[in-house]
């Protein structure tokens, strides 16, 4: 071999020679130099295998990308084993580059790395086409949980790799869908290009707060390419949580009855409040009591719902002219259904808060999770206004949620097991097993693995236990 190298030792050295030439594997090479080192002599076959072509190249991963191996994480160990499946016809060197798409194979026996990554095989075209196919049916602007993400690119991601496809396509970032996964919340589907133009929209054309006319609005959309429908959506109902279509039509309708919309929010003219200011306290009061109903948790007494109550009227007088000059100023009662819903985002803004500094049941007595890792019930680092949201309003287990919360918040104050459950299942109307259920939903839910639940005694009779009392599994 050495004296094969000297023809070409000008312009290679050696061991890229025997290697990438020759294709002699590194231990091989390791091997035969050692052997020149102590005046031993090994044989080596050089150049043994046909020249394969693209093709072959191609058929070879389509074989293996249908065993499952695409994107698979494997070991030195195992890539060694799927080689010899090919050893007759190529070099390790080839196989690893040429079909497992890797260039070195990790020394720890223990680490794992990626072979055949996907691709992206749509262009830009293609992916638009995709877009508006899942979109029009019915995702488009929605909230949807992660396994609902991983289910869609599992019916229209194959030529996508999962990254182009939650990103480009579904419009969600990759700490979105981390934060998602990991706090089992919800994330927005949306069109990332229509978002970046609405965006460029807001910053050169929407700067003040003021009356947009029709024809002005119109000739941004005409000149952006934008729908009618995004515009609103973005510059006027950003922060309302469902029943888009409901909302844009009441908007639209302003728009064709006045000509003009009002975009932006600064204070309520003081005749308006003196105007309307019976309604206003009573749909505060609504509010309050709806959401008081939900988390009782978040009211420990009476202050509570009047500190509630001056807040939102503050907060209402300061940031409500898009209500007073779209509905209010016009007698439309179409105002009731978006203050309503302006209003209630607020308070349950307000109240997750005050439960996140609550000290839950589950986190009093100690946390142990599935991945290892402590968590509190909300993370001040991914905490926004969209995740308080949807950890509250958008929960369709809201209610069991409050149910655990509370009767851990009841505990805390010196409440007995027995009192506790009492309390719970009159509050919320329902049967010990049902609350039983609840707490194993909430568990599952949060990977908590070490809470007792036969400390409930569900259909037991038993004396008063205090909460100091609690004992959990042993791991």
């Amino acid at each position: 071999m050495h004296a094969l190298y000297l023809e070409y030792a000008t312009f290679i050295n050696e061991r890229q020679f025997a290697m990438q030439v020759l294709e002699i594997g590194s231990s091989h090479y390791q091997n035969i130099k050692y052997s020149l080192k102590n005046n031993k002599r090994i044989g080596v076959v050089v150049l043994p295998f046909k020249e394969l072509t693209i093709d072959d190249i191609r058929k070879i991963k389509e074989e293996l990308i249908e065993k499952g191996y695409e994107g698979a994480r494997l070991t030195s160990e195992e890539i060694d084993k799927l080689y010899l499946n090919y050893s007759s016809i190529m070099s390790r060197s080839r196989f690893l580059e040429d079909i497992l798409g890797i260039f070195k194979v990790p020394y720890n026996p223990n680490y794992k790395i990626t072979v055949l990554r996907k691709t992206d095989n749509l262009d830009d075209d293609e992916i638009e086409k995709l877009k508006k196919e899942i979109f029009n049916s019915g995702y488009y602007y929605k909230k949807i949980r992660p396994e609902v993400v991983d289910e869609l690119y599992r019916m229209y991601g194959s030529e996508l790799t999962y990254n182009t496809f939650v990103t480009k396509v579904l419009g969600i970032t990759r700490k979105q869908i981390g934060d998602a996964k990991i706090h089992n919340s919800l994330v927005r589907v949306i069109d990332i290009n229509v978002k970046n133009t609405m965006e460029m929209i807001s910053r050169k054309h929407l700067t003040g707060i003021r009356y947009y006319s029709k024809d002005e609005i119109i000739s941004i959309c005409n000149n952006y390419n934008v729908s009618l429908d995004d515009f609103l959506l973005y510059s006027l109902l950003r922060n309302v949580e469902r029943n888009h279509d409901t909302y844009i039509e009441l908007y639209k309708n302003v728009l064709i009855n006045h000509d003009q919309l009002w975009i932006g929010n600064n204070r309520v003219s003081n005749e308006i409040i003196s105007k309307y200011y019976t309604e206003i306290e009573n749909k505060i009061m609504d509010v309050i009591k709806s959401v008081r109903k939900m988390y009782p948790i978040a009211y420990g007494n009476n202050q509570t719902a009047k500190d509630d109550f001056q807040e939102l009227l503050l907060f209402f007088i300061e940031n409500g002219s898009e209500i007073e000059k779209n509905f209010m100023v016009y007698d439309d009662d179409n105002w009731i259904r978006c203050f309503y819903n302006k209003l209630k985002r607020k308070l349950l803004i307000n109240v997750y808060n005050r439960i996140r500094v609550s000290t839950s049941i589950i986190d009093y007595y100690g946390n142990s999770y599935k991945d290892g890792r402590d968590k509190e019930f909300a993370d001040e680092k991914t905490d926004t206004e969209e995740t308080a949201i949807e950890s509250l309003e958008s929960n369709d287990n809201s209610k069991k949620v409050s149910c655990v919360l509370s009767f851990g918040q009841l505990l805390l104050n010196g409440k007995s097991i027995v009192e506790a459950k009492k309390i719970i299942c009159d509050d919320y109307s329902i049967s010990e097993v049902d609350f039983l259920n609840y707490m194993n939903l909430y568990m599952d839910n949060h990977g908590i693995q070490n809470f007792d639940l036969s400390i409930l005694e569900v259909g037991k009779k038993s004396d008063s236990v205090s909460a100091k009392k609690i004992k959990l599994r042993k791991n």
